[in-house]
């Protein structure tokens, strides 16, 4: 599979590839980028259906060194936003659900100022519980009850 120049985005200083369900599904069988070869199918396969049932968001890849890295963004006030979804409870009223989570320190590696860029998260606007409306314990660009 060759990505094609249009996909090319820039997000937080990075050139990225911009890639939706279905390009990602002829990636996947193609198993390669750009004559490179793909190691993480497995996991990012399990990340399709997340971002199939939330049009907010979408999947990025970008080279790091010889190997594609792949991470999810989320859409915020018309800019893309790397985040990692995971579980979340409330320490006030004990909400569980999912969220997205923007500062990990994993998701910027390959930024050309991965830790100034981590910094600029901690004054990201961050949801609150969806249940009792008070801080979660964690930065949240979007929440989901499961």
């Amino acid at each position: 599979m060759t990505l094609e120049d249009k996909l090319k985005i820039v997000i937080d200083g990075q050139t990225v590839y911009l890639l939706d369900p279905v390009l990602f599904k002829s990636i996947k069988a193609d198993k390669e980028i750009n004559a490179i070869k793909v190691n993480s199918m497995d996991l990012v396969s399990e990340i399709i259906p997340f971002i199939e049932d939330n049009a907010e968001s979408s999947l990025i890849c970008y080279l790091l060194g010889r190997n594609w890295m792949f991470c999810i963004v989320y859409r915020v006030d018309n800019t893309w936003k790397r985040v990692q979804i995971e579980n979340l409870t409330c320490n006030e009223c004990g909400w569980q659900g999912i969220s997205a989570n923007p500062t990990i320190p994993e998701l910027y590696l390959g930024t050309p100022n991965r830790w100034e860029t981590l910094e600029e998260t901690d004054f990201i606007y961050s949801v609150k519980c969806p249940q009792c409306k008070q801080e979660l314990p964690r930065v949240s660009l979007w929440t989901k009850t499961l």
